[in-house]
């Protein structure tokens, strides 16, 4: 051990502690589950001191995933007409890049290497087709996906009401909790407000799904709310610290406002990325101090079992389903634009490809009206008996339709998708469907092929919906497809 490192970060630690408690901000209270950070300890130690000391470069690899804050949108918000383009997209101000040049200042012999998986408008659910996470490259993942799972949802308890949701939320965390453990990466969680809703008062509750990933896997996580809200300045219900620290102007960087709230300015930032901060360089503190870097407390023991421990493999896989190397046909508008590959050889009609938002993906849209004859989207997909068809579609609150998932033209196994909830928020949505559940397969009737020799079917997405129960108002409306995949 040196001692002069050792100084040098006490010396940067406390200096952005005070920095933050002048903001009256407390660190120390934002770490709403103290977890586990041996592992975390454990790579700052080999990455950079015991490097250094070896006279190699040290090198310390941060990966952040999230939703559009961490990509650095600002200030931004459609419903205000004020696009995330342009001066409203600054990734250069975002808080992952206040982390690492915060963590650059204070470790000199330590290079810091910042990646990114972003996706903007969309839940967490997004872990599940993030193909990086089967080949992390990193000392430390960061998670920042709260806004995006609790935004305009109904939450009682900082817990999510819909079943499927929270199931889905619970999944996608205990996913990334599986691929970070299973490559040594530390995982750290970061959560804003647990209910996000306006006007953003202090809770009493946190996120229920972090609380229980947490609990399972004994992950730190480290609370925007408890940091602004501590015992000392206010008092539950309070929505003064979010009108002081969560500032949210509209057309104007760091004034006060809640017209877009779920995008802050760079005020809000530079606080989130250096709370985030202050937790890395206390475990770096402890890591650098004899005796310590193993001793230090732990609000759970890590598992020893494999996993997952909060739902079946089954559940997962289900969820998961299609992953890089097992997808037979896909496209995909994040990836593709409106390109589709002419082996999925797409019929449209009453269908169109194109983006609805400057700032948003394409889409194949439909925009059913009264008195309009069928709408049909087709594509030849390659299936197998034992897979599923996935499909991520935009969910929202108005002039949403539905549509009916068909294979073969089999109307009595249609599965039917619905656009419309009752969350203020509009975000994509994925289903999987096992292929079992949209055509009538068995050895007499062999439509769907093996894993070896997939068959090809035909996947058509059709409006007005063949539920005959369904209202007008549901089967007129607008259906945006994202993302469509054979597995």
């Amino acid at each position: 051990m040196h001692a002069a490192p050792l100084a040098s970060l006490n010396s940067s630690l406390a200096t952005l502690l005070a920095t933050l408690s002048s903001s009256g901000v407390d660190a120390e209270r934002a770490l709403a589950h103290r977890g586990s950070g041996e592992l975390l300890r454990h790579n700052l130690w080999q990455s950079c001191h015991a490097a250094v000391s070896r006279g190699q470069k040290g090198r310390l690899r941060l990966h952040v995933v999230g939703g559009s804050m961490t990509a650095g949108h600002m200030n931004c918000l459609s419903s205000q007409h004020v696009m995330c383009v342009g001066r409203y997209r600054q990734p250069q101000r975002a808080w992952p890049r206040v982390l690492k040049e915060t963590l650059k200042a204070a470790l000199p012999n330590c290079s810091i290497e910042l990646s990114l998986s972003v996706h903007p408008a969309a839940s967490s659910a997004t872990l599940f087709w993030e193909e990086r996470l089967a080949r992390l490259d990193a000392d430390l993942v960061i998670e920042d996906y709260t806004i995006n799972d609790v935004k305009g949802k109904r939450v009682a308890g900082g817990k999510l009401i819909d079943e499927v949701l929270l199931r889905r939320t619970m999944g996608a965390h205990e996913h990334l909790a599986l691929a970070a453990r299973g490559q040594r990466a530390a995982l750290l969680m970061t959560e804003t407000f647990p209910n996000f809703h306006v006007p953003l008062p202090c809770q009493p509750h946190l996120e229920f799904v972090h609380a229980a990933v947490a609990r399972a896997y004994a992950v730190p996580v480290i609370s925007f709310m408890r940091a602004v809200c501590n015992e000392s300045a206010v008092a539950t219900n309070s929505t003064s610290p979010a009108r002081r620290h969560w500032r949210a102007g509209c057309g104007a960087f760091d004034l006060q406002g809640l017209g877009c709230m779920v995008h802050p300015g760079p005020y809000t930032h530079r606080l989130f990325g250096s709370l985030v901060a202050a937790y890395v360089l206390m475990q770096a503190v402890a890591a650098y101090t004899p005796h310590t870097r193993r001793a230090q407390p732990s609000e759970w023991d890590t598992p020893s079992g494999e996993g997952p421990f909060l739902l079946t493999k089954t559940d997962l896989l289900r969820m998961r389903a299609c992953t890089n190397e097992s997808i037979f046909s896909r496209w995909d508008s994040t990836a593709d634009g409106c390109t589709v590959h002419r082996r999925l050889l797409p019929v449209a009609v009453g269908w169109s490809c194109y983006k609805d938002q400057p700032n948003k993906p394409a889409g194949w849209i439909l925009n059913a009206t009264a008195g309009v004859t069928t709408s049909t989207l087709s594509m030849t997909m390659r299936v197998s008996a034992a897979g599923y068809l996935v499909l991520g579609f935009l969910k929202s609150y108005e002039h949403m339709g539905t549509i009916s998932v068909l294979v073969n033209e089999n109307t009595s196994m249609a599965h039917d998708l619905d656009g419309r909830w009752d969350e203020r928020t509009s975000q994509i949505d994925y289903v999987t469907i096992p292929m079992k559940a949209l055509v009538y397969h068995s050895r007499s009737h062999p439509v769907l092929g093996s894993l070896h020799r997939p068959s090809k079917v035909t996947v058509q997405l059709r409006a007005p919906t063949l539920n005959n129960n369904a209202s007008r108002s549901v089967a007129n409306g607008k259906f945006k497809l994202m993302y469509i995949a054979t597995c």
